[in-house]
């Protein structure tokens, strides 16, 4: 009885074993690195949004596959070297602390002052009118000249990773 349940759990250990290495050959996904430290893994299925050379047409597509060098979508196929410009999504805008939420803390800010300062001294004065009014000004034309984008330069790049 003792050698019929260790021939069992020898059986389980090398399924999964067989299982966890045929699972993992040939698993390719796409690896936009900022830095040595900062990086986002996007894999089969994932959407990415991107710039191409020569066109300034903001490209959205969910990844189908990989071929050899080439990111296949459901009826375009690019070359990572191709693109210019990534846009930021949720996997790349951890990198940045403050930089695509000023827009909206100013906002915020400006308007919650506004709205605070009129609740509790019971009338609007004009230095609250000024200073709510200049901080929601900041918070538009913060969102004008961040650029949700990210330019592919340098140290930051995109490749295919087996």
């Amino acid at each position: 009885m003792y050698y019929f349940g260790a021939m069992v759990k020898t059986f389980f250990v090398w399924l999964l074993f067989t299982g966890i290495s045929t699972c993992c050959i040939g698993q390719q996904f796409l690896l936009f690195q900022k830095n040595r430290y900062k990086y986002a893994k996007y894999e089969i299925g994932d959407v990415i949004s991107f710039n191409v050379k020569d066109d300034t047409k903001k490209h959205t597509f969910q990844i189908r596959g990989f071929e050899d060098s080439v990111i296949v979508f459901n009826n375009y196929r690019i070359n990572p070297n191709e693109i210019t410009h990534m846009y930021v999504d949720d996997k790349t805008r951890v990198w940045y602390i403050l930089r695509y939420k000023y827009s909206k803390l100013l906002l915020i800010g400006g308007l919650g002052y506004f709205a605070v300062d009129a609740f509790n001294s019971g009338e609007i004065s004009s230095n609250t009118a000024l200073v709510s009014g200049s901080l929601v000004s900041a918070g538009i034309l913060a969102g004008v000249i961040f650029k949700d984008r990210i330019r592919i330069k340098g140290r930051k790049r995109l490749v295919i990773v087996d």
